[in-house]
């Protein structure tokens, strides 16, 4: 009996803070493509843009890894980490909402060409590319375009258009896959995205004030996220 009491009282004690990988990584996205666009640094630009696009490509797995251990624990969560990212997405569809996702829409195609990306950077290797000729003394590497993303495969090509044209796909696929895909309504998103504390007694949800990334995304790509703007945030406006 005291060994039972005294778990209780730990867990009743609990000082933690539950940390939810996806809207951070997503805000930093953001930002990196907010200062990318306002500093008129080209090395730093440049820089800028290759972190936001590649931080697009980690809100990806964020997003799916959030989603699904938010619903599974332990051995079986472990065991599901193996999986791709897409599968991880279908996996949550079918546990929640008992239905298979659309692998061919566009929103799942513009992730995986994110999760292309992603893998290329995290597994680098030698790679052979074919020159064009521009004229009798200069050649440039044959351009290859993401289908869905409609950028360049080549890091060295992305510049501001590049990186805010994928964020902005990025945050349209987000929208579609969660409010149209999976129909996920505004208390579960608040509750599966949202940090957690727990303190001296108390346990809920870490409310976010900062809205400038997403005030900026309205401003400068004329894109709401609504998915935060018209659930996540919405839920707490008083």
């Amino acid at each position: 009996m005291t060994k039972t009491s005294k778990k209780v009282t730990e867990i009743n004690n609990d000082y933690s803070h539950i940390s939810k990988p996806f809207l951070s990584t997503l805000i930093d996205a953001v930002l990196f493509a907010k200062h990318a666009y306002m500093t008129e640094d080209l090395k730093l630009k440049n820089l800028l843009v290759k972190a936001c696009i590649l931080h697009c490509s980690f809100a990806v797995e964020a997003l799916a890894n959030n989603m699904i251990q938010f619903i599974t624990s332990g051995g079986f969560s472990e065991s599901i980490d193996k999986l791709d990212v897409v599968s991880k997405l279908e996996l949550f569809s079918l546990l929640v909402k008992k239905k298979k996702i659309d692998r061919g829409s566009h929103a799942i195609q513009v992730f995986q060409d994110l999760i292309d990306i992603r893998n290329k950077y995290v597994h680098p290797k030698i790679k052979k590319s074919e020159l064009i000729k521009i004229n009798k003394k200069s050649y440039s590497i044959k351009k290859k375009n993401l289908s869905q993303l409609n950028i360049s495969s080549e890091m060295t090509e992305w510049s501001v258009d590049e990186s805010n044209t994928c964020l902005l796909e990025l945050l349209k696929s987000i929208d579609h896959f969660l409010l149209d895909e999976v129909e996920l309504e505004k208390k579960s998103m608040s509750c599966m995205f949202m940090d957690f504390l727990s303190l001296e007694g108390m346990y809920g949800p870490i409310v976010p004030s900062d809205t400038d990334w997403s005030n900026w995304t309205q401003s400068t790509l004329n894109y709401k996220p609504k998915f935060y703007c018209d659930h996540i945030l919405k839920r707490y406006k008083k």
